[in-house]
């Protein structure tokens, strides 16, 4: 059987409508029409796949980038599809500071009212690692004396860090408040996976759905769908 894989990647709120019919109609309906030829596609779609408990514990951004690292360099060389939004997404705090870094963050935070018992809240210290290190907290019944959510706590964080951005370091200010959809596509394109410049494929714009009478919500979207070597 030849095998195609497809990583897939979007804000996945927005998408949640185009994900099940890919996941449950497209695919399956491609897949059988190439059954006869001996050829399937596997859609890759770890928003499905990763665990309720991964996400509690912080580690489903390290899932998504690492499979994508993982098939790249396996030889497997799937293709990418990207579904964006005009929307930018969920940008999610690293899971794991340098204790450097974390001090670096500290420093900046601690003049704005409340920066330093938010990073707190959020990080909490490492002894498994190497060298002294800050974690993620698990959101497993995360409480806030405030009552703020994980996520409002999170988003929170990220919006003073935007707001100080001048005192921090580029690449702790882009860690912070890059999407994770763009986290994803660079890890794709680069070099260490073999597809550094891919840009084979095609890209679609559609400024409505128009054609999805069925589609509850039709966004505004940009569809790529590249491997290196496109056959």
């Amino acid at each position: 059987m030849n095998v195609s894989r497809v990583f897939l990647s979007s804000t996945f709120l927005d998408f949640v409508w185009e994900r099940e019919t890919l996941n449950l109609e497209i695919v399956p309906e491609i897949n059988t029409a190439l059954a006869a030829k001996g050829r399937r596609i596997d859609l890759l779609d770890l928003r499905w796949g990763v665990s309720r408990e991964a996400g509690l514990d912080n580690f489903a951004v390290d899932i998504c980038l690492n499979e994508i690292r993982r098939s790249a360099v396996s030889g497997a060389r799937p293709f990418f599809m990207y579904l964006g939004s005009t929307r930018a997404g969920w940008k999610p705090c690293p899971r794991v500071l340098s204790r450097d870094r974390y001090e670096v963050l500290l420093n900046a935070l601690s003049q704005d009212a409340g920066g330093s018992e938010l990073i707190a809240r959020l990080y909490t210290p490492d002894q498994n690692f190497r060298e002294p290190s800050y974690v993620l907290r698990s959101r497993r019944n995360f409480e806030a004396p405030d009552g703020d959510t994980w996520e409002r706590a999170e988003e929170k964080l990220c919006n003073l860090v935007a707001d100080n951005r001048g005192r921090l370091p580029e690449d702790l200010v882009r860690d912070f408040l890059t999407p994770v959809t763009i986290k994803e596509v660079e890890n794709w394109t680069c070099p260490q996976t073999g597809n550094a410049g891919a840009s084979d494929g095609f890209t679609m714009e559609l400024d409505e759905l128009t054609i999805m009478d069925d589609h509850p919500d039709p966004p505004a979207v940009a569809v790529a769908l590249s491997q290196s070597d496109v056959v």
